[in-house]
Formats: structure tokens, C-alpha cells, sequence
């Protein structure tokens, strides 16, 4: 069976569209945290998704990469827990 180079493209754009559709549907208060040296979520990424979830908010954690938690774990929980302690908690 000979493959199709578009096919796997197609599939990735396919996949990113059910993915953005989904996020659209967030209701609940959202966090991003991205890694500031990611190779994987580009600023360009998180602004798409900030569009797309408006109520969400985004954050980079300097000096980390894709995997936040494992290269400074301190840092991303002092990221979700500003989050949390900013949430209004009637909503």
C-alpha cells in the first residue's frame, strides 16, 4: 500500500480542527502553560488557542522547555496556584 504524502498532513490538519472545535466548547476557567524554549507550542500556537478560548489565560515559564513541570517543577506550580488563587470562587 503506497502512502500519500498529503495523507499524513491532512490527518494532522484534520486532528488540529476537532482539536480547536473542542477547545471552542471550554466552559471552565482555562490555564495554558507553556514552556518559554518549546519546540512543540510556537506563540503563535497560544495565540491561536487565545482566540479561540477567550477566557483562558497563558503563561510562559522562562527557562523550560515542552515538559514545564519536569524541567522546573517549582515554577509551574507557583504558575497554576497564582491561577487558582485568582479564580473567582462563586463562578
Amino acid at each position: 500500500m503506497t502512502q500519500h504524502p498529503e495523507g499524513g498532513e491532512h490527518r494532522f490538519e484534520l486532528i488540529a480542527t476537532q482539536l480547536l472545535e473542542g477547545a471552542a466548547r471550554i466552559t471552565a476557567p482555562t490555564l495554558l502553560v507553556r514552556g518559554a524554549m518549546s519546540d512543540l507550542v510556537s506563540p503563535d500556537t497560544v495565540n491561536e488557542f487565545l482566540a479561540t478560548v477567550a477566557h483562558a489565560t497563558a503563561v510562559d515559564v522562562s527557562n523550560t522547555g515542552h515538559m514545564v513541570a519536569g524541567d522546573d517543577n517549582d515554577a509551574f506550580t507557583t504558575a497554576v496556584l497564582d491561577f487558582l488563587n485568582h479564580l473567582d470562587p462563586l463562578n
